[in-house]
């Protein structure tokens, strides 16, 4: 059983056409028709009645194909996790500064520049002394909107 074979029941399911079923599918009608007739013959059901110009799904088929559906749908979903891991630039982003000996004015959320389109950001801030001036950090976190922190 291949995700092919998968495919190819669930387009002949939702067209009832062979024909129709290979173009929405771009492979030829004899490759399909293949594909059907191997995977009933590997399960050992009938997916399809078929009649002379009409093709009706037989009730375990109706189920076979459904959960055809529900597969591909995982299979798709597996190639955007992939594709997610692949992606170096996503998730969080830790930017923090280090506490030094030179004096430095105390930051203020006043003074510090407002966060890109399409960012959150968190923040604490570290440290002032008594004259408003000397070691001071902020440890922010920007996360771009819809990705997921790991």
């Amino acid at each position: 059983m291949t995700l092919n074979e998968l495919r190819s029941i669930v387009a002949v399911g939702q067209e009832l056409n062979f024909r129709r079923a290979a173009e929405k599918s771009f492979i030829s009608q004899p490759a399909l028709s293949l594909a059907v007739q191997k995977l009933a013959e590997e399960l050992g059901v009938q997916i399809f009645e078929r009649g002379k110009r009409e093709i009706s799904v037989t009730p375990i088929g109706a189920q076979i194909i459904e959960q055809a559906q529900r597969v591909l749908e995982d299979a798709g979903h597996i190639r955007e996790i992939a594709s997610r891991g692949n992606d170096q630039l996503s998730g969080a982003l830790r930017v923090g500064i280090t506490q030094s000996n030179m004096s430095m004015p105390c930051a203020t959320p006043a003074t510090t520049p407002k966060p890109w389109p399409g960012s959150r950001r968190s923040s604490s801030w570290v440290g002032c002394n008594k004259r408003g001036a000397g070691s001071a950090a902020r440890v922010s976190t920007r996360r771009f909107v819809g990705m997921r922190q790991r």
